[in-house]
């Protein structure tokens, strides 16, 4: 798959980077190596791959099931923190508002 280098600008603008004319050249050959590969792989049939292939982390992982485990001791932890107030850890601030 090839792109034009005005393609290349509007995805670069879009990504907020300032390419120049070569960059554009070279960022658009790449692009194109990279687009040229994700089509070879929706080509690819699963059925058809060998069973090497095949195994347990070709099925979706199993999600554990949500459920409140015991809190600990919120107070114990609290008291280590170096300020705290209602429950809720005090950090100091990093950006200025």
């Amino acid at each position: 798959m090839s792109l034009s280098a005005e393609e290349v600008r509007r995805i670069a603008r879009l990504a907020r980077l300032a390419l120049d004319d070569e960059e554009a050249v070279r960022y658009g050959h790449e692009l194109g190596r990279i687009l040229a590969f994700v089509d070879a792989l929706r080509a690819a049939s699963l059925e058809e791959a060998p069973a090497a292939l095949a195994g347990p982390w070709a099925r979706p992982p199993l999600l554990r099931e949500d459920r409140v485990e015991d809190e600990g001791h919120p107070d114990l932890y609290q008291s280590q923190a170096p300020e705290s107030r209602d429950g809720y850890y005090l950090v100091p601030r990093v950006l200025e508002p």
